[in-house]
This record gives structure tokens, C-alpha cells and sequence, in this order.
């Protein structure tokens, strides 16, 4: 079972199971069970839009909460509740996949999920590296040239 707590101290829950699998077959043709395989790109299409995966996140929870209105579902992802929600899913996946004698997808989805993880320490090394302090004042003489010329070009042509 996964769940995540909201802002508001709310604790979600849901189970992914073949009946919240077939409700996301039909109602957004997101297949689980066979997340890479024969051409089907789920498993990508998922990591890689954040849009996507919001949506699966919001139908499993609408599916296993339905006395939740759609607003108060929507509210939950907030901050930390969407990485929570999001790595409480990958973890019933894997469980799932594993439970279910798919070893293969359970695997594809540990490894999609490094690779998420990867990237993100990737990009905050690259955002910790850059050089701020010489970047604002790179920044700040291409403004200052920018002004300087623009006066000068301007200060020509006014008559006084």
C-alpha cells in the first residue's frame, strides 16, 4: 500500500492492484503491466512529463479515494506531497511487479527510478558549480555597455 501526507497533516492511501490497473488502462491508456515493452512507452512517457505523471497520480488517488473531491485531491499535491506521492507509487509499482511474477518490470522501474534520482543530483551539482558572483557581474557590464551605448547613441541626437 502507498500513501503520502499532505500539508494539511491529510494521509492518502491507495494499492495498486489490477482493477486501479484497468482503470488507468481505460481512462488514460497508462499500462503498468507492460510499461516498456512491444513499443509501449508508459514508463517514459511518466518519468519524463511531469504533467503525466501528476494526472496518473491524481486517478490512482481519485480511484482509492472516492470520497475526495477532485479540489481536495488536487490541493494534496503540494511541495513535498508530489515526491512523496510520486516515490510511494514507484514503490507499489515495484511491489506490484514483483508480487505479480514480473521481476523485469520491477527492475525497469528501480532503474528509472535511479536514473530520476541521478539526474536530479546532476543538475543541483551543475546549479551548486555555477559561478554566481561572476555571473551577476558579467550580467551587470553587458547592462552597464548596454546603457553606455544607448546613451551615447541617444545623447548624439537630442538638440538642445
Amino acid at each position: 500500500m502507498g500513501f503520502y501526507v499532505d500539508k494539511k497533516d491529510r494521509k492518502w492511501t491507495f494499492t495498486l492492484n489490477y482493477g486501479l490497473i484497468l482503470y488507468l488502462k481505460d481512462s488514460m491508456n497508462i499500462d503498468l503491466l507492460e510499461p516498456y515493452t512491444n513499443g509501449n512507452t508508459t514508463l517514459q512517457d511518466i518519468i519524463q512529463n511531469r504533467y503525466k505523471m501528476l494526472e496518473v497520480l491524481y486517478q490512482i488517488v481519485k480511484y482509492s479515494n472516492k470520497q475526495a473531491s477532485e479540489n481536495e485531491i488536487w490541493e494534496s499535491f503540494s511541495g513535498d506531497a508530489i515526491i512523496a506521492a510520486q516515490e510511494a507509487f514507484f514503490t507499489d509499482w515495484v511491489n506490484f511487479s514483483r508480487e505479480s511474477g514480473r521481476p523485469d518490470t520491477a527492475a525497469a522501474i528501480q532503474k528509472a527510478q535511479e536514473l530520476i534520482q541521478a539526474g536530479i543530483r546532476a543538475a543541483e551539482a551543475e546549479i551548486n558549480a555555477l559561478d554566481s558572483k561572476g555571473a551577476i557581474e558579467r550580467i551587470s557590464r553587458s547592462v552597464r555597455s548596454e546603457l553606455a551605448t544607448l546613451t551615447t547613441s541617444s545623447g548624439g541626437s537630442q538638440e538642445g
